[in-house]
Parts: C-alpha cells; structure tokens; sequence
C-alpha cells in the first residue's frame, strides 16, 4: 500500500458512498477495511431502543416510520452517554431532549448523532471509530459528513488522509430537501475533496475508483 492510509468518501444520501466501498474491496482483496464513523452509534442506538440492526444499517428501511415511535427518556439518554464513554451533565445534555418524538431511523441517527453528542464533543464519532483502525490495512471511511471532522483527519494526517466527493445529481435534488447539517456541512469542505462523478453504469464507476486507486492509493 502507499502512503495513504485512509480514504473517506462523502457525497449526498443515495449518491454511491458504500458501493464505491464495496467496490475498492473488489478491486484489492484482503486490503481495504472499511468503517463508518456513525458504525458505533447504530450499534448503540439498536441497542438502547431496542431496535434491530438493519433498520439503520439497509437504505430502504432507514425513512420508513417506525413502528413505535422512539420518544427520548433520562434513562436511553444517560445509557447513550453511557456507551460512548461520556457523562453529560444533566441539566445541559440531558433535560433538552427529554421527550423528544423520533419517527424514522434516519431521524434517530440523526439527532442521536448530531443534537447529543456533538454538543459534548464534535470529534466524538472519530474517536470511537480510531479505536478500530487497523495498522496493515487501507482504511475507507463511507461516511464522512462534517466539516470538523474533515479538518481533524486533514490536520493530523496530511497526505495519509484522501477525501472523495462522490457526485451524483439524483441523489443531491432529493437531498435538497433534508435541511439536518449532517446532510448540509458537505458544502463546507466537497471542493477540497477529489471527485468521482457516479453518473453512469456500475462499470464506468468502477473503472474510475480503479484510476483513484493507480493514482496513489495502492
């Protein structure tokens, strides 16, 4: 491998960030690790609502309205904090969101995510997920979304760190409509990333991961 040790895609909702994961994974078998800086928290989330897995992990479910709406209680809220190895303080970390209506995966992740933990640390969901990093092999990230978190990997890890804006057209007009920062901050720091338009067939995206790849990474 060279001296690139990780590549995080960013993109709009839908736009092909895992696909282009699983893709890297074909082309260099048994050298591409892949995480998502929001893996810990689906966990947590599945866990503490009782919820199973696949709804925040498959595309299709995430929108649907959940069964049993979530609404926010001190006790999920504390054992949140309490599975990313925080403790909030109550009246600024906890009493906000108590009784806080959830309706979809999405929106749970979302404000779990977002309206919680960043307040307590915005680099909260790197350093959960550095935890896991491996030393031999290329790690791709398929979920980068903020500007914070774009500046840490590019500040402590210079040309090691390669951010790729996946571009797809469908995919932003639907976005347009998601106003949450975690589908927002992408405008901060997208011209600071390499492109890869993913507008065509599955094998014109492939051939263009596989030039990423000649380029630097492998």
């Amino acid at each position: 491998m060279s001296k690139v040790k990780i590549i995080a895609f960013c993109g709009a909702k839908g736009a092909g960030k895992s696909t282009a994961a699983t893709l890297l994974r074909e082309l260099v078998p048994n050298k591409i690790e892949e995480l998502a800086l929001a893996g810990h928290l689906k966990n947590v989330c599945s866990k503490v609502f009782n919820l199973n897995l696949d709804l925040f992990l498959n595309p299709a479910l995430k929108e649907r309205e959940l069964e049993d709406l979530v609404v926010l209680t001190p006790e999920t809220l504390a054992a949140v904090l309490g599975q990313f190895y925080v403790e909030g303080n109550l009246e600024q970390h906890i009493r906000p969101h108590i009784g806080r209506v959830l309706d979809t995966p999405r929106s749970l992740l979302q404000y779990i995510g977002t309206e919680v933990l960043h307040p307590i640390d915005p680099l909260i969901h790197v350093k959960i997920m550095a935890r896991n990093v491996s030393e031999d092999k290329l790690t791709v990230l398929t979920d980068l979304r903020f500007f914070n978190e774009f500046n840490y990997f590019k500040e402590t890890m210079g040309d090691a760190f390669l951010p790729v804006y996946i571009k797809n057209n469908a995919a932003e007009l639907v976005a347009l409509a998601d106003q949450h920062p975690s589908e927002r901050d992408l405008e901060k720091f997208k011209s600071k990333c390499e492109v890869i338009e993913n507008h065509g067939s599955m094998a014109e995206f492939r051939t263009k991961l596989s030039t990423l790849l000649v380029q630097g990474i492998a």
